[in-house]
Protein backbone atom coordinates (compact mmCIF):
# COMPACT_ATOMS: atom_id res chain seq x y z
CA UNK A 1 0.00 0.00 0.00
CA UNK A 2 0.69 3.52 -0.43
CA UNK A 3 3.09 5.75 2.20
CA UNK A 4 0.73 8.27 1.49
CA UNK A 5 -3.25 6.80 1.33
CA UNK A 6 -5.73 9.24 0.00
CA UNK A 7 -7.84 7.69 2.81
CA UNK A 8 -7.03 6.23 5.59
CA UNK A 9 -9.63 4.65 8.63
CA UNK A 10 -7.72 4.18 11.33
CA UNK A 11 -9.01 2.14 14.40
CA UNK A 12 -12.56 3.55 13.85
CA UNK A 13 -15.43 2.02 16.19
CA UNK A 14 -19.01 2.93 14.99
CA UNK A 15 -22.08 2.27 17.61
CA UNK A 16 -25.56 2.19 17.12
CA UNK A 17 -26.46 3.45 20.50
CA UNK A 18 -25.26 0.51 22.36
CA UNK A 19 -25.13 -1.48 19.53
CA UNK A 20 -21.52 -1.80 17.92
CA UNK A 21 -21.81 -1.49 14.29
CA UNK A 22 -17.79 -1.45 13.66
CA UNK A 23 -15.02 -2.16 16.07
CA UNK A 24 -11.06 -0.87 15.70
CA UNK A 25 -11.57 -1.05 11.73
CA UNK A 26 -8.33 -0.01 9.79
CA UNK A 27 -7.86 0.08 6.09
CA UNK A 28 -6.14 2.47 3.05
CA UNK A 29 -7.19 3.43 -0.35
CA UNK A 30 -4.08 4.23 -2.22
CA UNK A 31 -3.53 7.25 -4.68
CA UNK A 32 -5.52 5.40 -7.40
CA UNK A 33 -5.43 2.66 -5.79
CA UNK A 34 -8.65 -0.04 -6.36
CA UNK A 35 -9.22 -1.74 -3.33
CA UNK A 36 -11.68 -3.94 -2.30
CA UNK A 37 -14.18 -4.02 1.01
CA UNK A 38 -15.60 -7.64 1.07
CA UNK A 39 -17.85 -9.50 3.34
CA UNK A 40 -21.65 -11.14 4.23
CA UNK A 41 -24.73 -8.97 4.54
CA UNK A 42 -24.65 -7.62 8.53
CA UNK A 43 -20.89 -7.81 8.05
CA UNK A 44 -20.87 -3.59 8.33
CA UNK A 45 -19.98 -2.56 5.38
CA UNK A 46 -23.11 -0.19 4.73
CA UNK A 47 -21.92 1.38 8.23
CA UNK A 48 -18.32 1.79 6.73
CA UNK A 49 -19.78 3.51 3.87
CA UNK A 50 -21.62 5.84 6.11
CA UNK A 51 -18.75 6.36 8.08
CA UNK A 52 -16.64 7.66 4.76
CA UNK A 53 -19.55 9.86 3.64
CA UNK A 54 -20.76 11.34 6.83
CA UNK A 55 -24.22 9.50 6.73
CA UNK A 56 -23.89 7.79 10.28
CA UNK A 57 -25.89 10.91 11.60
CA UNK A 58 -28.67 10.06 9.51
CA UNK A 59 -29.08 6.49 10.90
CA UNK A 60 -28.59 7.40 14.33
CA UNK A 61 -25.06 6.08 14.90
CA UNK A 62 -21.86 8.02 15.45
CA UNK A 63 -17.88 7.30 15.63
CA UNK A 64 -17.00 6.55 19.10
CA UNK A 65 -12.98 6.27 18.35
CA UNK A 66 -10.41 6.34 15.64
CA UNK A 67 -10.26 8.48 12.53
CA UNK A 68 -10.75 8.82 9.19
CA UNK A 69 -8.65 11.26 7.09
CA UNK A 70 -9.30 11.78 3.73
CA UNK A 71 -6.28 13.77 1.26
CA UNK A 72 -4.77 14.72 4.56
CA UNK A 73 -7.70 16.39 5.86
CA UNK A 74 -9.59 14.86 9.21
CA UNK A 75 -12.76 14.25 7.84
CA UNK A 76 -14.26 11.79 10.98
CA UNK A 77 -17.88 13.00 12.41
CA UNK A 78 -18.37 15.55 8.97
CA UNK A 79 -21.48 15.76 7.33
CA UNK A 80 -21.93 14.44 3.81
CA UNK A 81 -22.20 18.22 2.91
CA UNK A 82 -18.59 18.49 4.17
CA UNK A 83 -16.94 15.03 2.13
CA UNK A 84 -18.57 15.25 -0.88
CA UNK A 85 -17.26 18.51 -2.11
CA UNK A 86 -13.87 17.72 -1.17
CA UNK A 87 -13.83 14.82 -4.08
CA UNK A 88 -16.16 11.97 -2.38
CA UNK A 89 -18.26 10.40 -4.56
CA UNK A 90 -21.12 7.09 -3.95
CA UNK A 91 -22.84 4.99 -5.83
CA UNK A 92 -25.45 3.27 -3.20
CA UNK A 93 -26.81 0.32 -2.65
CA UNK A 94 -29.71 0.17 -4.51
CA UNK A 95 -29.08 3.16 -7.07
CA UNK A 96 -31.27 5.61 -5.14
CA UNK A 97 -31.89 6.98 -8.36
CA UNK A 98 -35.20 9.95 -8.88
CA UNK A 99 -37.76 7.42 -11.11
CA UNK A 100 -39.57 10.43 -12.09
CA UNK A 101 -36.90 12.41 -13.45
CA UNK A 102 -35.25 11.49 -16.50
CA UNK A 103 -31.47 9.94 -16.96
CA UNK A 104 -29.98 13.64 -18.27
CA UNK A 105 -31.80 14.90 -15.21
CA UNK A 106 -30.40 12.36 -12.85
CA UNK A 107 -26.85 12.48 -14.53
CA UNK A 108 -26.47 16.55 -13.29
CA UNK A 109 -27.62 16.07 -10.21
CA UNK A 110 -23.80 14.68 -9.78
CA UNK A 111 -22.49 18.34 -10.68
CA UNK A 112 -24.59 19.93 -8.25
CA UNK A 113 -21.43 19.67 -5.79
CA UNK A 114 -18.92 21.12 -8.41
CA UNK A 115 -17.54 24.71 -7.14
CA UNK A 116 -16.78 25.07 -11.20
CA UNK A 117 -19.86 24.58 -13.46
CA UNK A 118 -17.22 24.63 -16.90
CA UNK A 119 -17.20 21.38 -17.97
CA UNK A 120 -20.51 19.39 -17.08
CA UNK A 121 -21.75 19.63 -20.61
CA UNK A 122 -18.35 18.02 -22.11
CA UNK A 123 -18.79 15.57 -18.87
CA UNK A 124 -22.11 15.08 -19.20
CA UNK A 125 -21.68 13.98 -22.99
CA UNK A 126 -18.46 11.43 -21.26
CA UNK A 127 -20.89 9.53 -19.16
CA UNK A 128 -22.86 8.62 -22.47
CA UNK A 129 -20.15 7.53 -24.14
CA UNK A 130 -19.03 5.36 -21.18
CA UNK A 131 -22.15 4.12 -21.41
CA UNK A 132 -23.99 3.94 -24.82
CA UNK A 133 -26.68 2.03 -23.38
CA UNK A 134 -28.20 5.13 -22.44
CA UNK A 135 -27.82 7.29 -25.48
CA UNK A 136 -31.17 7.00 -26.83
CA UNK A 137 -32.66 6.68 -23.32
CA UNK A 138 -31.54 9.83 -22.10
CA UNK A 139 -35.26 12.09 -22.18
CA UNK A 140 -36.52 9.20 -20.50
CA UNK A 141 -37.41 8.86 -16.92
CA UNK A 142 -35.22 6.66 -15.15
CA UNK A 143 -38.05 4.65 -12.97
CA UNK A 144 -38.47 2.69 -16.74
CA UNK A 145 -34.94 1.58 -17.16
CA UNK A 146 -33.52 -1.90 -16.43
CA UNK A 147 -31.95 -2.39 -13.62
CA UNK A 148 -28.29 -2.89 -14.78
CA UNK A 149 -29.04 1.01 -16.91
CA UNK A 150 -30.26 2.13 -13.67
CA UNK A 151 -26.96 1.05 -12.47
CA UNK A 152 -24.91 3.00 -15.42
CA UNK A 153 -27.17 6.19 -14.68
CA UNK A 154 -25.30 5.91 -10.96
CA UNK A 155 -22.03 5.52 -11.22
CA UNK A 156 -22.54 8.45 -14.49
CA UNK A 157 -24.32 10.63 -11.58
CA UNK A 158 -21.21 9.82 -9.43
CA UNK A 159 -18.50 10.22 -11.87
CA UNK A 160 -19.98 13.42 -13.11
CA UNK A 161 -19.08 14.96 -9.49
CA UNK A 162 -15.30 14.78 -10.72
CA UNK A 163 -14.41 12.94 -8.05
CA UNK A 164 -10.75 11.73 -6.63
CA UNK A 165 -12.04 8.70 -4.76
CA UNK A 166 -15.36 6.57 -5.70
CA UNK A 167 -17.44 4.54 -3.31
CA UNK A 168 -19.69 1.58 -4.92
CA UNK A 169 -21.73 -0.27 -2.74
CA UNK A 170 -22.78 -3.19 -3.63
CA UNK A 171 -22.76 -2.50 -7.44
CA UNK A 172 -23.13 -5.94 -8.70
CA UNK A 173 -26.65 -6.21 -6.24
CA UNK A 174 -29.45 -7.84 -8.37
CA UNK A 175 -27.80 -7.54 -11.89
CA UNK A 176 -26.78 -10.60 -13.88
CA UNK A 177 -23.09 -11.61 -14.08
CA UNK A 178 -22.15 -10.66 -17.77
CA UNK A 179 -23.62 -6.86 -17.04
CA UNK A 180 -21.28 -7.11 -13.92
CA UNK A 181 -18.39 -8.32 -15.47
CA UNK A 182 -18.68 -4.49 -18.05
CA UNK A 183 -19.10 -2.83 -14.78
CA UNK A 184 -16.28 -3.33 -13.25
CA UNK A 185 -14.80 -3.38 -16.14
CA UNK A 186 -15.92 -0.06 -16.60
CA UNK A 187 -14.06 0.82 -13.01
CA UNK A 188 -10.80 -0.80 -13.70
CA UNK A 189 -10.63 1.91 -16.92
CA UNK A 190 -11.60 4.56 -14.47
CA UNK A 191 -9.05 3.68 -12.24
CA UNK A 192 -6.36 3.12 -15.30
CA UNK A 193 -6.98 5.82 -17.45
CA UNK A 194 -8.35 8.83 -15.21
CA UNK A 195 -6.17 7.86 -11.81
CA UNK A 196 -9.80 7.76 -9.93
CA UNK A 197 -9.32 5.43 -6.82
CA UNK A 198 -11.76 2.94 -6.29
CA UNK A 199 -13.45 1.44 -2.95
CA UNK A 200 -15.65 -1.54 -3.96
CA UNK A 201 -17.94 -2.59 -1.36
CA UNK A 202 -19.04 -6.24 -2.15
CA UNK A 203 -19.97 -9.52 -1.42
CA UNK A 204 -19.28 -10.66 -5.04
CA UNK A 205 -15.79 -11.83 -4.09
CA UNK A 206 -14.71 -12.98 -7.03
CA UNK A 207 -15.30 -10.26 -9.14
CA UNK A 208 -14.32 -7.68 -6.93
CA UNK A 209 -10.93 -9.28 -6.63
CA UNK A 210 -10.57 -10.04 -10.24
CA UNK A 211 -10.13 -6.49 -10.47
CA UNK A 212 -8.57 -4.59 -7.20
CA UNK A 213 -5.31 -4.35 -6.30
CA UNK A 214 -6.07 -5.11 -2.07
CA UNK A 215 -8.51 -6.42 -0.40
CA UNK A 216 -10.24 -6.55 3.47
CA UNK A 217 -12.60 -8.78 4.44
CA UNK A 218 -14.97 -7.61 7.56
CA UNK A 219 -17.41 -9.63 9.48
CA UNK A 220 -19.12 -8.99 12.52
CA UNK A 221 -17.81 -5.39 11.95
CA UNK A 222 -14.74 -6.52 12.41
CA UNK A 223 -11.44 -6.59 9.90
CA UNK A 224 -10.45 -10.23 9.50
CA UNK A 225 -8.17 -10.33 7.19
CA UNK A 226 -6.68 -8.41 4.52
CA UNK A 227 -3.50 -8.17 1.94
CA UNK A 228 -3.25 -8.27 -2.08
CA UNK A 229 -5.81 -9.21 -4.27
CA UNK A 230 -4.35 -11.72 -5.63
CA UNK A 231 -3.44 -13.44 -2.52
CA UNK A 232 -7.06 -13.19 -1.18
CA UNK A 233 -7.99 -14.97 -4.26
CA UNK A 234 -5.84 -18.02 -3.50
CA UNK A 235 -6.90 -17.82 0.27
CA UNK A 236 -7.83 -21.00 2.16
CA UNK A 237 -9.64 -18.97 4.47
CA UNK A 238 -11.82 -16.33 1.62
CA UNK A 239 -12.48 -19.84 0.28
CA UNK A 240 -13.74 -21.97 2.83
CA UNK A 241 -15.43 -19.14 4.99
CA UNK A 242 -16.63 -16.68 2.25
CA UNK A 243 -16.10 -17.70 -1.71
CA UNK A 244 -17.56 -21.43 -0.24
CA UNK A 245 -20.91 -19.65 0.44
CA UNK A 246 -20.82 -19.80 4.26
CA UNK A 247 -24.46 -18.75 5.57
CA UNK A 248 -23.88 -14.95 7.50
CA UNK A 249 -27.64 -16.00 8.80
CA UNK A 250 -26.21 -15.20 12.40
CA UNK A 251 -24.82 -11.88 11.86
CA UNK A 252 -26.37 -9.12 14.20
CA UNK A 253 -24.70 -6.21 13.42
CA UNK A 254 -27.28 -3.03 12.21
CA UNK A 255 -26.54 -3.67 8.82
CA UNK A 256 -28.34 -6.31 8.52
CA UNK A 257 -31.75 -5.35 10.42
CA UNK A 258 -33.72 -8.75 10.01
CA UNK A 259 -31.16 -9.67 12.78
CA UNK A 260 -30.50 -6.74 14.98
CA UNK A 261 -32.81 -4.57 16.73
CA UNK A 262 -31.08 -1.42 15.23
CA UNK A 263 -32.77 -0.36 11.81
Amino acid sequence: MSSEPLLIIDNVSVNYGAVRGLVDVSLEVPESGFVAVLGPNGAGKSTLVRSITGLLEHHDAKVKSGSIIFDGADITGKSSADVVPMGIAQVPEGRMLFAHLTVNENLLLGASTRTHRSGVAEDLEKMYEMFPALTDRRKERAGFLSGGEQQMVAIGRALIANPRLLICDELSLGLAPQLVAQLFETLTRLNNDHGTAILAIEQNARMALSHADYGYLLESGEVTLSGPADELRSSDEIVNRYLGGASSGGQTTPDNPAASEVN
